[in-house]
């Protein structure tokens, strides 16, 4: 038996879709078997559409260097997608923001 495979729908069609179901009045199962659409696939869609997403540079926040400097040791910035920095601690500021582009 060949499985048929479905067409993928972009996020746009599946946000037009989930506002389609919300306006119907069916419940999930009905709406996504009339539509030819899995039940778990369209669950999948609406946490997506759900979730806000954020441009990865909001994610950085600007932190003023602390009054004094301890000699030596470092200073490690890690990034919520798992990139990490590490700079030794007498870096300068103007470096950093240069670096970082800000």
């Amino acid at each position: 038996m060949v499985k048929k495979r479905t067409p993928q729908r972009t996020l746009a069609e599946m946000s037009a879709l989930i506002q389609a179901w919300e306006a119907s009045g069916q419940s999930r199962a009905a709406f996504c078997r009339a539509q030819g659409i899995g039940v778990w696939t369209f669950q999948y869609w609406q946490r997506r559409c759900s979730t806000p997403h954020k441009p990865v540079s909001a994610n950085f926040v600007e932190i003023p260097p602390p009054p004094e400097r301890a000699a030596g040791g470092t200073i490690r910035i890690k990034h919520p997608n798992g990139m990490e920095l590490e700079l030794d601690s007498t870096v300068s500021v103007t470096f950093l923001r240069d670096l970082l582009q800000w």
